[in-house]
C-alpha cells in the first residue's frame, strides 16, 4: 500500500482541505491528521484510489434508519451495524458495513470509519460526526435517513413527471425517422416517371427523405463527433459553469438546485453546526459550482459581520429564496426551522411547475406527432389517387 493517504477535512475556520499525509495505514493517517487541529476528518483514502461508489439512495435510507433504529434501542454500535450488514440485500452496503465494524472495532469514530467507505455525502457525515460528539448518534442518524428520504421522494416525483413526455417524445422520434428513411424512399420508385406532377409536399417530403438517406451517415458522424466535443466540453471547469449558468436561467431548475442547498443547510444547523462550517459542508450537497462559490460569498459575508438574510436577497441565484421569511428566521433564531420549510415551499413550487409543463407537453407532442403522419399520409395519398385518375 502507498505510504500517501489523501484526506478532506473541514478546518476550525469552518473550510474545506484537501491534501496528503504520509502514514502506514489510514487509522495512523487519521491520528497524524487530528493531531493538527482540524476540526474534522470526513475522508481519508490511498492516494489515487479516492472513488465514490454508487448507492442506490434508497437503500442507503434504509441501512441509516435500521441503525438508527437499533441505537436507539439501546444496542451497542458494533452489534448494530453487523445486524444490518446481515439484512442488507446490496452487497456494496454489506461491504462498507463490514469495513466499518473493522474500523469500529480497531477504535476509528463511527463517522471516521463511515467516510472511510465513500458511500455516505459530507453533508450527512457532518451532521453524523456533530451527533457522534454531542452523544446524540441515534438522532443523528434518524435525521440523515430523513433527509435522504426527502430527497429520494421528490426525485420519484420529478421523474414520474417527466417520464411520460420523455416516452412519448422517443416513440415520436422513432416513428418519424422509421417513416422518412424507410417508408418514404419506397414510394419513390412508384412516383419515378409519372406524368402527374406532384404536390409540393409531396416533392419536398421526397426531397427531405432523399437528402436523408444520401447523407445519412456523414450525418451521424458529424452528429457523434459535436456530441463528442459537447461533452469533453462540458466536464471541464468551463463547461461545467457555462451549463450551470444556462441552467440556473431557468426559474424551475434554480428552485431545485436552491430546494436542495436549503435542505442540506437547515440539516446541518439542526445537527449543531454553526452557520459558516455548515455553509462550507454543504457545498458538495448542492450539486452546483455556482451554488458553491455563492456560498463562498456568502461565508465571507458572515465573517465581515453582515446579515445572512441580507446577502441571500442580494445574491441573484437565490433571488427564488423567500427574503422575508428568511429574514424573520434570522432574527427569531429560527434559521434551521426557515430553511426546512422554505425548501419544502421550494420543491412544491418546482414539481407544479413541471406538472403544469407535462401535462402541456403531453398533447403538444402527441398533436405534433398526429400532424406530421398526416401530412405523410396526404402527400402519399394525394400523387396516387391522381394518378390512379390519370390512368383511368
Amino acid at each position: 500500500m502507498s505510504p500517501f493517504f489523501q484526506y478532506e477535512a473541514v478546518s476550525k475556520a469552518g473550510s474545506v482541505e484537501r491534501g496528503t499525509v504520509m502514514a502506514s495505514d489510514m487509522v495512523d493517517a487519521r491520528t497524524k491528521l487530528r493531531q493538527t487541529g482540524l476540526a474534522s476528518v470526513l475522508t481519508v483514502e490511498p492516494a489515487g484510489s479516492i472513488q465514490r461508489r454508487r448507492i442506490s439512495p434508497a437503500r442507503l435510507q434504509e441501512t441509516l434508519g435500521s441503525l438508527a433504529i437499533l441505537l436507539q434501542s439501546g444496542m451497542p454500535i458494533l452489534a448494530a451495524i453487523q445486524s444490518v450488514s446481515k439484512r442488507t440485500r446490496s452487497g456494496a452496503i454489506r461491504s462498507a458495513l463490514l469495513s466499518m465494524y473493522g474500523a469500529v472495532e480497531s477504535g476509528q469514530s463511527m463517522t471516521d470509519a463511515a467516510a472511510a467507505t465513500g458511500i455516505f455525502p459530507a453533508h450527512l457525515l457532518a451532521g453524523i460526526r456533530v451527533g457522534e460528539e454531542s452523544g446524540k448518534l441515534a438522532d443523528a442518524l434518524q435525521r440523515a435517513a430523513a433527509t435522504l428520504e426527502r430527497e429520494n421522494a421528490f426525485r420519484r416525483r420529478m421523474e414520474g413527471i417527466l417520464l411520460y413526455p420523455l416516452v412519448v417524445f422517443t416513440f415520436s422520434m422513432f416513428v418519424i425517422g422509421f417513416l422518412i428513411t424507410f417508408v418514404v424512399p419506397r414510394l419513390t420508385e412508384i412516383f419515378e416517371g409519372s406524368p402527374v406532377k406532384l404536390p409540393l409536399t409531396t416533392r419536398a417530403l421526397l426531397a427531405v427523405s432523399g437528402f436523408i438517406h444520401a447523407a445519412g451517415p456523414a450525418i451521424a458522424v458529424v452528429l457523434a463527433a459535436a456530441a463528442a466535443a459537447g461533452w469533453m466540453f462540458l466536464t471541464t471547469d468551463r463547461g461545467i459553469l457555462f451549463r450551470e449558468q444556462a441552467l440556473f436561467r431557468v426559474e424551475v431548475v434554480r428552485k431545485i438546485y436552491v430546494s436542495r442547498w436549503l435542505a442540506s443547510l437547515g440539516t446541518l444547523l439542526e445537527s449543531g453546526l454553526d452557520l459558516v462550517r455548515a455553509l462550507e459542508v454543504c457545498k458538495d450537497a448542492a450539486g452546483s459550482r455556482l451554488l458553491a462559490v455563492e456560498m463562498d460569498a456568502l461565508r465571507d459575508g458572515l465573517r465581515r459581520g453582515r446579515s445572512f438574510s441580507v446577502m441571500v436577497e442580494e445574491r441573484p441565484a437565490f433571488d427564488v429564496v423567500p427574503a422575508e421569511l428568511m429574514a424573520s428566521g434570522e432574527s427569531g433564531g429560527k434559521l434551521r426551522m426557515v430553511c426546512a420549510a422554505a425548501s419544502k415551499a421550494l420543491e412544491e413550487e418546482a414539481a407544479r411547475q413541471l406538472e403544469r409543463f407535462a401535462v402541456i407537453l403531453e398533447p403538444v407532442l402527441i398533436l405534433s406527432l398526429g400532424i406530421f403522419c398526416g401530412i405523410i399520409v396526404v402527400s402519399v395519398l394525394l400523387p396516387i389517387i391522381d394518378l390512379s385518375k390519370a390512368v383511368q
